[in-house]
């Protein structure tokens, strides 16, 4: 994404964010007719700038599951609740048939020690986590 489309995707976020502090003030000009509906505000797909999780229509992604940025999620594969799969500074591979426990962490460095990009890659049919 070039210097044009961070400009605009940061103008977005301050929209957004006005639009949230306008909906406080009119909220406290309620009173004490106030009513204040908690909403999650969780995304479960997660992109970042130009990196978008790509999930296999037959995967399973848990409402509690975060998977962000550069990831894969192969067919039928699943991620568990409290799981967080960080593709944002390299891109995660989840092969077909891999199963993401509950509360896992899966996340990527930029390069190794060597100064070698590489991805997280996990295969097909592979458990991680208990």
């Amino acid at each position: 994404m070039g210097t044009l489309g961070r400009a605009i995707y940061a103008v977005g976020c301050w929209i957004r964010e006005t639009g949230q502090a306008i909906d406080r003030l009119g909220c406290r000009l309620q009173g004490n007719y106030l009513f204040q509906e908690q909403l999650s505000r969780h995304r479960t797909l997660m992109n970042i700038f130009d990196k978008v999780p790509n999930v296999h229509k037959d995967a399973f992604v848990a409402p509690s599951a975060s998977v962000i940025g550069d990831v894969q999620v192969g067919q039928r594969s699943s991620i568990w609740y409290g799981c967080v799969l960080r593709g944002d500074v390299n891109s995660i591979h989840i092969g077909s048939g891999t199963n993401i426990q509950d509360n896992s962490l899966v996340h990527v460095a930029k390069s190794n020690l060597s100064g070698k990009v590489l991805p997280t890659i996990i295969g097909d049919n592979v458990t991680v986590g208990k």
